[in-house]
């Protein structure tokens, strides 16, 4: 025994030394380390190694200057991360209101810095603290919106835990319909990406929903389930979680003997679970049934247990529960007196806490019955009237509140009743309209029965189908020219990396003459220093100068093919609006002209030279449209957002739905940043349209005091961005050099489970 005892204490020692070498270790990589994020790493880190040794101050401390580095250094998703572990630290210590803050901060802080997955985890853990709080609106508030963002981003696994955790809030609230739905959405996600971590907690609360409603032997089926996912994961704290609500079920089946065999198989394992609710559950639980059993001996050492272990946690509600159960013990085997004072300390606790009301009609009903057997009448009665009371308080307070859940529930029948009454409104439209089309369809098949018929007018229109070729013709001569001049863009390309080869020929030239100067100064050992000095100084200069004229080469490069291709859409532009426009509008006001002077007997065909004047008109439109869209001036109506928000609703929700959302764009931006950035954008929808072969697109736009982030993703095949880099492909090569422009950076990468992430951030000067 002896032996024993020394090879555990052995055993701890040497844990406690190898945790505390740990420790001394990344103190010091947090003293030697120059790289910040190595840095902020290692205090988290450090911070969890003294979360293992419940030295909650230090862990405080070192995330807290986790984070203040990552502040300091612009590391976004660190800070939000940090703030997410420390909350936690706080809620396991038991200041769920300090933790409150800092989820809030994480939340504020990664929605202004578009950290969206720390940000969505954020208000998951916020929905925990809400819960402990007793606020469930607030709790499910939190919920949905940590599950809209994982929707967005597209993470399977933290959708699915999203909806677990719905579903539990609704469990909580005995609304077992609406929970179901969500286990049962959150289970075909599981099954599909294999996630058995969620699937046990699925089991699980389906397992409770169906002891709830009394179907016990589905209820353990559900939970046994839980239970074996659970060690097949080797999760021991879940594993002892499912088998405490196992042995609940067959307490409440009667089967004490059971239950009491679980409980004690998995007690050892339950007290070394922290924190340790968990555990004075198992006690209070064995309580009752060895009180079932009529074994009060052992009642009443695991009642007593229980007290201990709920005074150390602050669980004065469980507290209250349990000295009622056990002065209900104490009656029943004649020992009065006790049993009142463990009532009264339950009443105490009970009127300390207005949230414990609902458990006071009992205690009154216990205290009653007891001075009713101690033949003291009057006190008997004087609690018996007090638990009516506050009986009927509870119910008056229960049926307000079914009322209005009754009143809300007929509000929304009468709105969904309008509704159905307004869809059968738009069947009826929809067939008139099928009816409008089916005559027109009519009239067209007889239009074309009298081509042959048609009067000089179709000479006319024919003349100016002549005009509108001609001017076609103009139009592809002008798209060849502006081929010609990309061509000369690409030649100055060619101009610009000559002029590069002749620096860097410079460059080397000036290298050989500046050895051959050191071995002079060599030579001459009483100007080295100076020699020396003078050679350093003017090789940095060259240098300086050599690259700031590389850059301004590559700016005025970028900024000649910008305006260049602006210069050349708007020249389209003009020619489209000035040339077929007019040459439209004179065919609209010959129209015009033409049916005035004409009278026209036969209705088919005043309908034809109607029905042509209105596809003119169209076709005005149309090319005024076009130029519009073609021309930069457009952007100056508006702003960025409201024009990329018109081209995103032109574009066929069918093929490709659109998630646009634009954030601080109240100023419009610099003339060319709008067109340059409004190019980039569109180019990318376009890309996606041609090549992703993709559904869904979410677009975020951002502005905030130093930078615009536009953040565009897609769930189609993905983009492997070395690969379209290596095609040279003229579209990626535009997006390019306009971020270059815009001295901005843009990043390719991978969109989870699939599709593109495409991220561009560009400073504000």
């Amino acid at each position: 025994m002896r032996f024993i005892f020394s090879l555990i204490f052995f055993l701890l020692s040497f844990s406690i030394h190898a945790q505390q070498k740990e420790i001394d270790s990344l103190k010091n990589d947090i003293r030697t380390l120059k790289i910040d994020s190595l840095k902020i790493k290692s205090y988290y880190r450090l911070a969890s190694f003294y979360i293992k040794t419940e030295d909650s101050t230090n862990a405080d401390n070192s995330y807290r200057f986790g984070i203040q580095i990552a502040k300091k250094q612009g590391k976004h998703f660190w800070v939000v991360y940090g703030l997410n572990e420390l909350g936690y630290l706080l809620e396991i210590t038991g200041n769920p209101s300090a933790a409150l803050n800092i989820y809030q901060e994480a939340i504020s802080f990664g929605r202004k810095n578009a950290v969206l997955g720390e940000r969505a985890r954020a208000f998951s853990n916020l929905s925990f603290v809400y819960g402990s709080l007793f606020q469930a609106d607030k709790s499910i508030e939190a919920i949905d919106s940590s599950l809209a963002i994982y929707r967005t981003l597209g993470f399977k696994k933290n959708i699915a835990g999203a909806l677990n955790n719905l579903g539990a809030k609704y469990l909580d609230q005995f609304k077992f319909e609406k929970a179901l739905s969500y286990f049962n959405e959150a289970i075909i996600i599981c099954e599909e990406i294999n996630d058995k971590k969620n699937l046990t907690l699925i089991y699980l609360n389906i397992g409770l929903i169906n002891i709830e409603t009394k179907k016990f032997d589905i209820g353990i089926e559900y939970l046994n389930k839980s239970k074996k996912l659970s060690e097949l994961q080797n999760d021991i704290n879940n594993v002892v979680l499912v088998n405490y609500n196992i042995s609940k079920a067959y307490h409440d089946k009667k089967e004490y003997s059971v239950a009491i065999s679980s409980l004690e198989e998995y007690l050892p394992k339950a007290e070394k679970i922290r924190p340790r609710k968990l555990y004075a559950n198992y006690l209070n639980l064995l309580a009752t049934c060895y009180r079932g059993i009529k074994n009060y001996d052992n009642a009443r050492t695991f009642f007593l247990k229980s007290f201990t272990e709920m005074q150390l946690q602050d669980n004065f509600e469980g507290l209250a529960v349990n000295y009622s159960n056990y002065a209900s013990m104490l009656a029943e085997r004649g020992d009065y007196d006790s049993a009142l004072v463990y009532l009264s300390k339950a009443n105490f606790i009970i009127k300390k806490y207005k949230e414990f009301d609902k458990y006071q009609p009992q205690v009154f009903e216990s205290i009653a019955q007891i001075y009713y057997k101690q033949k003291k009448y009057a006190e008997a009665f004087a609690y018996q009237d007090s638990q009516i009371v506050k009986k009927e308080e509870f119910i008056n307070d229960v049926s307000n509140a079914k009322l209005l859940e009754l009143q809300t529930k007929y509000e929304t029948s009468q709105k969904e009743n309008k509704i159905k009454l307004l869809s059968r409104e738009d069947s009826i439209n929809n067939l008139k309209i099928l009816n409008q089309q089916l005559v027109i369809n009519q009239a067209k098949f007889q239009l074309t029965q009298q081509k042959l018929a048609l009067t000089g007018a179709q000479l006319r229109l024919a003349e100016d189908s002549l005009l509108l070729f001609s001017q076609n013709e103009t139009i592809l001569n002008n798209q060849l020219e502006a081929a010609l001049k990309t061509d000369k863009i690409n030649e100055l390309t060619k101009t610009g990396l000559r002029k590069e080869l002749v620096l860097q020929k410079q460059e080397s030239a000036i290298k050989q003459k500046n050895a051959t100067i050191l071995i002079i100064v060599i030579l001459a050992l009483l100007l080295s220093l100076t020699g020396f000095a003078f050679y350093k100084k003017k090789q940095i200069e060259q240098k300086r100068v050599f690259e700031t004229a590389q850059a301004k080469q590559r700016e005025d490069l970028a900024k000649a093919v910008i305006e260049a291709e602006e210069s050349e859409r708007k020249r389209i532009a003009g020619d489209l609006h000035d040339g077929i426009g007019q040459l439209f509008s004179a065919v609209k006001m010959n129209l015009n002209g033409l049916l005035e002077r004409v009278d026209l007997p036969k209705t088919e065909d005043k309908f034809l030279a109607e029905k042509t004047l209105a596809l003119v008109e169209e076709s005005c439109k149309e090319v005024r449209v076009l130029s519009h869209k073609m021309m930069p001036n457009f952007l100056l109506k508006s702003g960025i957002a409201s024009d990329i928000r018109s081209f995103i609703e032109k574009i066929d929700e069918q093929k490709l739905k659109i998630h646009f959302e634009s954030i601080g764009f109240k100023d419009q931006l610099e003339f060319n940043e709008e067109v340059i950035l409004y190019r980039v954008i569109q180019e990318l929808i376009n890309n996606v349209i041609k090549h992703a072969n993709a559904n869904e697109l979410g677009l975020i736009l951002e502005k905030t005091s130093h930078q615009i982030s536009v953040i565009l993703t897609d769930n189609g095949v993905g983009f492997n961005y070395e690969e379209g880099k290596a095609k040279d492909g003229l579209g990626l090569k535009n997006i390019l050099i306009r971020v270059a422009y815009l001295k901005g950076n843009i990043q390719f990468s991978p969109n989870m489970p699939s599709g593109t992430k495409v991220q561009i951030t560009i400073p504000i000067t």
